[in-house]
């Protein structure tokens, strides 16, 4: 169960009833039946923090927390970018029917060096609007970012790559990267800056500061539509 810190409390109870008891009645009905599962939750909420604000029953914190695995940031572990590109290139591959087989070296470079601060979503959806754009057996940057690959610094390092070291061709391809996600994430949340923050799992002020530096002007996407 994904986003376990968002239940709320009705459901809460409901669900430590389930983990307790092994018992549940579906909606509608009036028969308990028993059920025997293991059962797996995640959550980016801080739930020590939930439970001390009452927002989450400690009850049912210590009944899920039997083996509690920490997964860092996707930006921290990078050597998983790789294998979770390929995954995903091929799961999307074969819903879309595309005989999708690689990632080239530089749109490899380009996903290796994002900061994901949506994490393992994001790439998935990254690597999807790849292979729906991608018309050869190979995805390129333009597959993964086809807005982006208009953008000057794009242009620069596909142009000059000899002529820039590896720190300043990842800092022209994260500023690409910021200026392309940021937009489309304020976009898709009308200019919403709190709800879009909660949306690519980031903290509110992080996302004023991107935005400050990106230049997007957040008042005409809140008028755009």
């Amino acid at each position: 169960l994904d986003e376990i810190g968002d239940l709320n409390p009705p459901m809460q109870t409901k669900l430590l009833r389930l983990l307790q008891e092994g018992e549940y009645k579906p909606v509608g009905g009036v028969v308990t039946n028993k059920a025997d599962i293991r059962f797996l939750a995640a959550t980016n909420h801080d739930l020590i923090k939930d439970m001390k604000e009452k927002r989450f029953r400690e009850d049912l914190y210590y009944r899920l927390n039997v083996i509690n695995i920490e997964l860092t940031p996707l930006r921290e572990r990078k050597e998983d970018i790789s294998l979770l590109s390929y995954y995903f290139l091929s799961k999307y591959a074969h819903i879309n029917q595309k005989d999708i087989k690689n990632i080239s070296p530089m749109a490899m470079q380009v996903l290796l060096q994002q900061e994901y601060p949506g994490n393992v979503r994001e790439l998935e959806n990254i690597i999807e609007r790849g292979v729906i754009f991608c018309r050869n057996d190979s995805l390129e940057p333009r597959d993964l970012f086809p807005d982006d690959t208009k953008d000057d610094s794009y242009q620069e390092i596909k142009r000059d790559i000899k002529d820039f070291n590896f720190k300043e061709s990842k800092e022209k391809v994260i500023r690409m990267f910021h200026r392309h996600y940021i937009k489309r994430l304020l976009e898709e949340n009308d200019g919403n800056i709190s709800r879009s923050a909660k949306m690519a799992g980031i903290q509110r002020q992080y996302l004023h500061r991107l935005i400050k530096e990106t230049g997007i002007d957040v008042k005409f996407l809140r008028h755009k539509k």
